[in-house]
């Protein structure tokens, strides 16, 4: 009777094994597949067209991408390229998360202010963002705060917003947009209407820094420094008084396109600088409102306030801080 129930046991259990080996091998032929990751078709920057940092710093330029029905794409690979700047980028390639983000990273380490950083989905989509330090850099690349010399009022505007006031100026055909009380910044913009307007198209001649401003330049140069400082960088300057008030020195360096303007201290090493004036080398002077009544170059500068430095520089003979 024993050996029976034993048997019985026995014949159970191979059984059992029998039918088990037969239920895994019938769900190894059908196997549960995960859905298939979403193809990204659409590619879009987080923050913006526009990206500010600090030069030094390595930022994040984050972007999201989305499948057809705009669902997140995940791990589909985003690349990315440096259109302009001499910065580097951390990695040129990084696959998309859970929630379809990739995160790029641009490093300030050059000389340029600016950087053009570009990211796409091969055979998706493309974008492109422009990334600026905060920073100011003289000569043809020359830059304040964010803005390039080369830029227009759109681009100001982009990084600053509305201007506090828009100044007229009384003889030549510009307009200046004011962001001192709050950003330490002015900018003397082409009229390139002739209607008192500032147009989204209008260009920079030159840009003005002081007040509460902090950027500095690569030698760190900026608003509080002392001729001193700005001597053991610079040489050969043309110095002039101006008596508005308050009253001060202007140091100025035509090959930089730099001028610097300071207090009245006695020792002229001792002089802290108050404000800066950016400007850019320009082939066609400010055009004179009145034509019958202002002529030639000496009477432009004699007539408007704007001077002449070197051979193609002009800037604004006079300063905003106050």
């Amino acid at each position: 009777m024993i050996e029976k129930k034993v048997s019985n046991m026995i014949l159970l259990t191979a059984i059992i094994f029998m039918f088990s080996f037969l239920f895994a091998s019938c769900g190894d032929d059908n196997p549960v597949k995960p859905p298939p990751d979403p193809v990204a078709e659409g590619l879009s920057s987080v923050a913006g067209d526009h990206i500010k940092a600090v030069m030094g710093a390595t930022v994040d330029i984050e972007f999201v991408a989305v499948d057809s029905a705009l669902v997140p794409a995940v791990n589909n690979w985003v690349h990315f390229s440096a259109l302009v700047g001499d910065g580097s980028l951390v990695n040129d390639s990084v696959k998309t998360d859970t929630l379809g983000k990739a995160v790029g990273q641009y490093s300030f380490d050059g000389t340029l202010g600016h950087a053009q950083v570009q990211a796409f989905i091969r055979d998706a989509d493309t974008v492109a963002v422009s990334v600026r330090a905060d920073a100011l850099i003289t000569g043809a690349t020359g830059q304040g705060q964010y803005v390039l010399l080369t830029d227009t009022y759109a681009d100001i505007k982009d990084y600053n917003g509305t201007p506090e006031r828009i100044d007229i100026h009384p003889d030549l055909w510009i307009l200046i947009a004011v962001y001192e009380n709050l950003k330490g910044l002015v900018f003397v913009l082409d009229d390139v209407n002739r209607n008192e307007v500032l147009s989204d198209t209008a260009t920079i001649l030159e840009l003005i820094v002081n007040s509460v401003y902090t950027g500095k330049t690569k030698d760190s140069l900026g608003i509080g420094s002392t001729l001193s400082e700005v001597f053991a960088v610079y040489t050969d300057s043309t110095v002039a008084f101006d008596p508005t008030s308050p009253p001060a020195y202007y140091y100025e360096y035509p090959a930089q396109g730099i001028t610097f303007w300071t207090d009245t201290a006695t020792v002229e090493t001792n002089r802290v600088v108050f404000e800066i004036h950016l400007t850019k080398n320009i082939v066609v002077p400010p055009v004179a409102k009145q034509q019958g009544t202002i002529s030639g170059s000496k009477a432009v500068e004699a007539n408007s306030g704007y001077k002449f430095i070197g051979t193609n520089y002009y800037k604004l003979d006079t300063h905003f801080e106050n």
